[in-house]
């Protein structure tokens, strides 16, 4: 009797850990392993983000669908939830690829993303580590799939960038600046550069004020300030909210043989009433001196007595110079917030340059 009930409890015990075991395993166990937190949809000109963010690092398979036209992606190991039910409410009218957004439970291990397309595009999906407020982020961007019939330069240097042959776009032999004297012979040529964008929004001000369209408003205006100048022609790397990488940026001012970058940002603060500015300047022959000359000057024609400057390392060879600019002056620097812009633009402009 003994021996019955001792092979009874070794087929309990066996049974009860393997029943663990398949838990472990089940769809279940699976989906409580990644949780999504944030659904962001980000339409543009020249291509469509969709980013998905997630405590954990998220498993993907993508592909596509036709007639209609359809790109799918399914997230294994995931629980529909109220964020990813919220997606399709993301979708703006305007958006020049995504026509409509769809989300479900495809089976207990995965949730199926469907999304409808206006136009045939280009996915691009890669994963993004955690950094500053965000978590694991699974990206997926949608460029028009016959991006060479498009005569967009941006465009085409973000096709080379995914592509990795950016550096092979603008042959070192033609991205410095023009044959000349800038100014006399020929036009100062000025790249804008609009920090962040897109799903980096940089600072966060108390009011939601996002640095991102604060920096944008400013090259706008200093754009159209550059413009009424005879001898000066402004071109911006940015001019909707579109995330443009780095080295974009970069490119895009070589192949415009820019001979000034000026790279606008408004930083992020401890005190509610700060004053100056920052300048990073390279690390070359002549970039201390450079950013000596601006940083100075400028916190004195605005009324500032707080300036510092740091260098930067950067192989920006066509691009003397690059301006953190934080535009904060104190009341008596000006009556208006127009003429403070003003101010900060052309003395900035006019001394690197001048």
């Amino acid at each position: 009797m003994s021996g019955n009930n001792s092979g009874l409890s070794r087929r309990r015990l066996l049974q009860g850990a393997g029943a663990m075991w398949l838990m472990s395993v089940s769809p279940v166990g699976l989906a409580a392993a990644a949780r999504v937190v944030a659904v962001r949809v980000w339409p543009a000109s020249t291509y469509t983000r969709v980013t998905v963010e997630s405590n954990h690092v998220l498993k993907y398979r993508q592909f596509a669908l036709s007639n209609p036209e359809r790109v799918v992606v399914d997230l294994e190991g995931v629980n529909l939830n109220s964020v990813l039910k919220g997606m399709g409410g993301q979708i703006r009218a305007d958006d020049p690829f995504i026509k409509s957004a769809r989300v479900g439970q495809f089976d207990p291990q995965t949730v199926r993303m469907v999304f409808e397309l206006k136009q045939n595009v280009k996915p691009q999906l890669f994963a993004l580590a955690p950094v500053a407020g965000f978590k694991e982020r699974l990206v997926m961007d949608l460029y028009p799939a016959n991006a060479t019939d498009v005569q967009d330069p941006l465009l085409a240097l973000l096709e080379d960038y995914n592509k990795g042959d950016l550096e092979r776009q603008v042959p070192p032999a033609q991205s410095g600046p023009q044959p000349g004297k800038a100014g006399r012979d020929r036009p100062i040529v000025i790249m804008l550069d609009p920090g962040h964008g897109g799903e980096d929004s940089g600072a966060v001000g108390k009011y939601r004020t996002r640095e991102k369209d604060v920096v944008l408003q400013i090259a706008r205006r200093l754009r159209a300030l550059i413009d009424k100048e005879g001898n000066m022609k402004a071109y911006m790397t940015r001019n909707e909210d579109v995330f443009i990488p780095l080295k974009v940026r970069v490119a895009k001012a070589q192949k415009q043989r820019a001979d000034l970058f000026v790279s606008i940002h408004a930083d992020a603060f401890t005190s509610r009433q700060p004053s100056g500015s920052s300048v990073f300047a390279p690390l070359h022959q002549g970039g201390h001196q450079y950013r000596g000359k601006i940083s100075r000057p400028d916190a004195e024609r605005l009324g500032s007595d707080r300036w510092g400057s740091a260098r930067a390392a950067t192989a920006m060879s066509t691009t003397p110079c690059s301006i953190w600019c934080s535009p904060s002056p104190s009341p008596t620097a000006s009556n208006s917030e127009r003429r403070c812009w003003r101010k900060w633009a052309i003395s900035i402009i006019c001394t690197r340059i001048g």
